[in-house]
């Protein structure tokens, strides 16, 4: 049975979808796979405004590596299950980090590989370098022609 997907918001006003982890102590909520709920005004075809949603990392990998996080009860204002659409979201969401994170750590290893070879790079070449891969993977789901 897949976990079920919950809408936490928190004291600070910040909303998350998350899976609850296991519960530990009555006085703190684990939190799997958080992700943050960014929502943005757009205008629509018919140019009324609209709300946007985006889910972003809650806590970035680059500053911590686990994908639980415990925090107490009194940070919580709500939890309640997400929507079907936000369930599938934020399903589709975790796949694609899953995915760019595969991506990135092939291009870093592959990065790693020219380490080894006595080339010296300008540090413009060398950020020109880091630009080109960077637009590599940013464009890694259009088509180049």
């Amino acid at each position: 049975m897949e976990p079920q997907i919950k809408f936490v918001r928190l004291n600070t006003g910040e909303d998350i979808i998350t899976e609850l982890g296991e519960e530990t102590s009555p006085e703190t909520i684990t939190l799997r796979k958080p992700l943050k709920i960014f929502y943005s005004m757009m205008e629509n075809d018919n140019g009324a405004g609209a709300m946007g949603v985006s889910l972003i990392h809650w806590i970035f990998p680059k500053l911590c590596k686990v994908e639980e996080v415990t925090i107490a009860n009194r940070d919580v204002l709500l939890v309640s299950e997400a929507s079907p659409e936000m369930t599938e979201y934020y399903h589709a969401t975790i796949e694609s980090i899953k995915q760019n994170s595969v991506y990135q750590q092939y291009l870093e290893d592959e990065y790693k590989e020219y380490e080894d070879y006595d080339i010296e790079l300008s540090e413009e070449d060398e950020e020109s370098v880091k630009d080109f891969l960077d637009s590599i993977q940013s464009n890694q789901k259009r088509t180049l022609h």
